[in-house]
């Protein structure tokens, strides 16, 4: 599936969920799991010119069970800053997320 994203602002935010062993963009808060995999939608819209990219897995946010440390694989082909949220719930959440290559920042 070909993304057609005409980029206005320079920060996007994206909702994102895992399943099926992939992370894919979700709408809806989480609701609705698109087709669409995150690690192809991060390529395209760094490609659009985008600035910096704010992550948000859905299902992981209130949970106060820690960052989602297992997306670093799917950021690593970034080169623009990426800051991560949802799911903490203690310092050391922020300790262990912190350790994540390629995130400019954690909220």
């Amino acid at each position: 599936m070909k993304i057609r994203l005409h980029v206005f602002y320079q920060l996007i935010h994206l909702l994102y969920c895992f399943d099926n062993n992939e992370f894919y963009i979700c709408e809806d808060f989480g609701k609705k799991i698109t087709n669409i995999k995150l690690r192809d939608f991060l390529i395209e819209i760094q490609d659009l010119g985008v600035g910096e990219v704010f992550l948000q897995n859905v299902k992981n946010d209130g949970s106060a069970k820690g960052f989602d440390i297992q997306i670093e694989k799917e950021i690593s082909i970034l080169t623009i800053p990426a800051i991560l949220c949802s799911g903490a719930g203690n310092e050391e959440h922020f300790v262990d997320a912190s350790r994540v290559k390629n995130l400019s920042a954690l909220a």
